[in-house]
């Protein structure tokens, strides 16, 4: 598990469009059955829409006693419901065991979500945006971060499978 998730996550993909704001705030808890790490921030476009940011989160639960599949499996499948929006989430393939993409959209704004199962281990990155940057050009890059997290803890041993 990773002892801080905001300085482990690189993002270099995402970095190639934003910039990390500064104040990005690491939490994590540890149990013997549970262990998550998390990393709230914002990172602001550094092209020409260098006004315009969005809040990030990106969490990682480590499941140490039970087995996550068949809940990762169902909640992967649901629709998730806001009141209003309703997005069903799509299979990602070669990203971990199992992986979802999803997006919920409001007037102008768009949550992305993007969930790997890995081992044990839950990955889940969201990005909150209103800004220029269509879902279908963020989803590469959120994916190729996320391969490049679980790669970076697998090899400094911090997950265990």
């Amino acid at each position: 598990m990773s002892d801080n998730l905001c300085s482990d996550a690189k993002l270099a993909n995402l970095g190639r469009l934003y910039d990390r704001a500064e104040g990005a705030t690491h939490g994590e808890y540890r149990h013997r059955a549970l262990d998550v790490a998390e990393c709230l921030g914002s990172l602001t476009d550094n092209g020409p829409e260098a006004d315009e940011s969005l809040s990030m989160t990106l969490r990682i639960l480590l499941h140490k006693t039970t087995d996550p599949r068949p809940e990762f499996a169902a909640n992967g499948e649901a629709a998730e419901t806001n009141t209003a929006p309703v997005t069903a989430k799509k299979p990602v393939q070669g990203l971990g065991e199992r992986a979802y993409f999803g997006v919920i959209r409001f007037h102008d704004e768009n949550v992305l979500i993007l969930k790997a199962l890995d081992g044990g281990a839950e990955f889940d990155l969201s990005l909150f945006t209103d800004t220029a940057r269509t879902p279908e050009e963020l989803k590469p890059l959120m994916i190729k971060d996320i391969r490049a997290l679980m790669k970076t803890l697998s090899a400094d041993g911090d997950r265990k499978h």
